[in-house]
């Protein structure tokens, strides 16, 4: 058996895990609910690059947790943000705005 004091220490850190992904989670769903549509150009920019960091934050998350937390639609976030990347990179581009 465990001491108490790791047993604490491991629902702690599996707290943090579970905590900062609901945190990640929550950003990817403001992100796609965002109508980049209706941006002008400077909003444009700073939402691809709002997208671009939390695709890197959704995968950097998804490869810390394989094995230890199976994580529902994980996989359907990350895929969402991509397709949204490719979108906003392509009116970026249609704008004549893209870098």
């Amino acid at each position: 058996m465990l001491p108490a004091h790791r047993v604490l220490l491991v629902f702690l850190l599996a707290a943090a895990l579970l905590g900062g992904c609901s945190t990640i989670d929550r950003r990817a769903a403001d992100l796609l609910a965002a109508d980049y549509h209706t941006m002008n150009d400077a909003e444009l920019r700073g939402y691809y690059q709002k997208l671009n960091d939390q695709l890197g934050r959704e995968s950097n998350a998804a490869r810390r947790t394989t094995g230890l937390i199976r994580q529902q639609g994980k996989e359907e976030t990350i895929a969402g943000l991509r397709q949204r990347w490719n979108e906003v990179r392509e009116e970026l581009g249609r704008r004549g705005k893209r870098d």
